[in-house]
């Protein structure tokens, strides 16, 4: 199972859910986990994944699953296996899910943080018997054995095993976004913008959870995916399958290969913005650049249409348009999704703002580190300030590290819990490389932008098929 699947076969399973539950079934099934029926997720990719086996004329142990297990627990059962079991009763050693891992599948139910019971039963009986439980805790209390001791000996007596946790969370909160005043902005290959939030449930006095607590959370704005990251938080946003890498094939089609020739035409597009609306910036400039409209889903599209049949397309360039009009619109066509989606994110922040929508972004990623034209564009687009700190460097990994150190500092208090309560109580410092302001005169103009890119979307979608 891989979340970045997108393959023709999938696609198909996902109509045939959406045919089998209907449209309110899946609406349902959206509010209660939080993500919409998509190749990326694990129902319709196990789905398929068992038919493949049903069709086989006899069932072999080794197409057989016993247990479902993400990369990470697999290897950590081999390395807390006891020294006197076998390999084989090694290799069955099952470890359960944590709340982030099991979200991330879309089987979670996000407001009770179990398997979603509707959602369970659109798979086979072999395979809901093969999940794994889910664990609260994300501390696993095992010692690692001998053999692997013996490897690694500076991990025999000290070393402390944690649950696998979701790589958008852990880029948050290394991003320093741990909190409902912080949008974290990450653009790489991919592109997503998040939020973290407390859970309203947790309020309810009872450990219990019942309707009145269920309905405390808010509804998640269709486009949006909203996964659990423990008992005390959720991850709130969106995500797209391309953004630095839609300039990578751009500057490939462009044959910019030649880091002198994409410099250049960065610098083109940089002066451009910065120059083209300075007479008129409340509208697109119907010479050149305006006319440019850029629909980036070259593998697909995830939030906010979540369509896997989607492809990309640029409209209006003739024989006029240069390779930095081109690139420009390229630059264009994820901001402006990216826009739409923090759009729908600050609907939901602002239940926990006291009503407002004061929000800063937080950039990170290698695609917007080297690129401050970017995150002008996406300072603008949105309305909001871009702040990129100075660890924006590693997110991902810097997350993973606050976590880990976050649940041994509590332990060393005497208060041992590995469930990450109290993780986001306190803001960390910001200490800001580069802030690009947004101008509130380039709202019409990026309106205008947002507007013609949602009517070539609606344009094109009918050949999505």
């Amino acid at each position: 199972m891989s979340y970045a699947c997108n393959s023709p076969e999938i696609s198909k399973e996902c109509q045939t859910l959406k045919s089998k539950i209907g449209l309110a079934g899946a609406k349902n099934l959206y509010k209660r986990t939080g993500t919409p029926i998509h190749s990326c997720y694990a129902l319709p990719q196990l789905r398929h994944h068992y038919k493949k086996l049903s069709t086989l004329a006899q069932q072999t142990s080794a197409t057989k699953v016993h247990k479902w297990q993400t990369i990470g627990s697999i290897c950590l059962s081999r390395w807390i296996a006891k020294d006197d079991i076998t390999s084989d009763e090694s290799s069955s050693l099952c470890l359960p899910f944590s709340l982030s891992e099991a979200s991330w599948t879309g089987l979670l139910n996000y407001r009770t943080c179990e398997w979603d019971e509707e959602a369970v039963k659109l798979l086979p009986k072999e395979c809901i018997d093969a999940l794994p439980p889910i664990s609260s805790e994300m501390e696993i209390f095992y010692k690692i054995n001998s053999a692997y001791g013996v490897r690694w000996p500076e991990m025999q007596n000290h070393c402390r095993f944690f649950l696998g946790m979701g790589d958008g969370a852990c880029a948050n909160v290394g991003s320093k976004c741990s909190t409902s005043k912080r949008i974290a902005v990450t653009i790489g290959t991919s592109a997503a913008a998040r939020i973290c939030l407390p859970c309203p449930i947790l309020n309810c006095p009872q450990s219990s959870l019942d309707k009145e607590c269920v309905s405390s959370f808010p509804d998640i704005p269709l486009g949006l995916f909203c996964y659990r990251i423990s008992k005390y938080h959720i991850l709130l946003g969106g995500a797209l399958t391309d953004g630095g890498s839609v300039i990578e094939w751009a500057r490939s089609l462009l044959n910019l290969l030649d880091d002198d020739a994409f410099n250049e035409c960065m610098s083109n597009i940089t002066a451009k913005y910065a120059t083209h609306l300075s007479l008129d910036k409340t509208r697109c400039d119907d010479t050149d650049a305006g006319k440019l409209t850029c629909v980036p889903f070259l593998s697909g599209e995830r939030s906010t249409g979540f369509r896997t049949s989607a492809s990309g397309c640029i409209s209006g360039f003739n024989r006029n348009t240069t390779p930095s009009l081109f690139l420009g619109s390229c630059l264009e066509g994820v901001t402006t999704r990216i826009g739409v989606i923090i759009d729908l994110i600050l609907c939901v922040a602002v239940c926990c703002n006291n009503g407002e929508k004061d929000c800063t972004i937080i950039t990170s990623g290698t695609a917007l580190q080297h690129n401050k034209v970017w995150r002008q564009m996406i300072a603008d687009c949105t309305g909001k300030n871009v702040m990129m700190d100075e660890s924006a460097t590693e997110s991902t990994s810097r997350g993973v590290v606050r976590f880990v150190a976050f649940i041994l500092n509590e332990g060393t208090n005497g208060n041992l819990r590995s469930d990450l309560a109290g993780f986001d109580d306190k803001e960390e410092q910001l200490y800001a490389i580069d802030i690009c302001r947004s101008d509130s005169a380039m709202n019409g103009y990026w309106k205008e932008k947002i507007l013609a890119q949602e009517e070539l979307i609606t344009a094109i979608s009918p050949v999505w098929q």
